[in-house]
């Protein structure tokens, strides 16, 4: 899975230990999400580890990857025109 600049250094991909779709399910590894906190795109699967919590892959949020991830559900970014930045 591409690895984006934006996304803060200690962000892992890792679909299998998301919790996110260990709970809710309903998402393939690389879908597109928004953060409700920081309104940012990801990919689904993408997080960072802060001790026991998922967080949202940019640096500086607080938004969480397992209750903050939004549907996206326009074409993908590069598709759209829109900025995962």
């Amino acid at each position: 899975m591409e690895r984006y600049d934006a996304y803060a250094d200690d962000a892992v991909y890792d679909p299998e230990g998301s919790e996110y779709m260990e709970v809710f399910g309903g998402k393939d590894p690389g879908d597109w999400v928004y953060c409700a906190h920081c309104g940012k795109l990801y990919q689904m699967g993408w997080y960072r580890e802060e001790g026991a919590k998922q967080m949202c892959p940019f640096p500086g949020c607080d938004g969480d990857a397992v209750t903050d991830p939004m549907d996206w559900r326009g074409d993908p970014p590069e598709e759209a025109g829109v900025s995962i930045y």
